[in-house]
């Protein structure tokens, strides 16, 4: 279920669609726009329906109720010691984790290069 959630919020972000911001026209399409005034009302601004920061937010999301050790973190010492007698939860969780991992892996907002981030201080 979480793998086709994820290729569902790539496919959307993928599918391109923008949509005119002001209520009243409602205009939307898949070209992409040549600037970002509203083609057809001219007083909107368009916007992509399905953008990188919210595909981002989902991804991000989804790994999180994948990773078992972040859960585990997060549990008491007698709820770690009841959930190490049974390591199917880990098992089962463990493939949908490396698939979600290489993904965001990929991802350009998941990469922070600290060098760039804080060239303007360096003299």
């Amino acid at each position: 279920a979480v793998v086709s959630t994820q290729s569902t919020g790539i496919s959307k972000y993928y599918s391109g669609g923008v949509l005119c911001e002001d209520a009243a026209c409602g205009f939307t399409t898949r070209q992409t726009p040549l600037s970002e005034r509203c083609p057809q009302c001219l007083k909107g601004r368009v916007r992509y329906v399905y953008s990188e920061a919210k595909l981002f937010n989902q991804l991000s999301y989804l790994l999180s109720l994948v990773d078992y050790v972040s859960f585990t973190k997060q549990l008491s010492t007698k709820r770690k010691t009841a959930l190490a007698s049974s390591p199917h939860l880990e098992r089962v969780l463990e493939a949908p984790f490396k698939a979600m991992s290489r993904i965001m892996d990929q991802n350009a907002y998941s990469i922070i290069n600290m060098t760039t981030l804080f060239s303007i201080f360096a003299a």
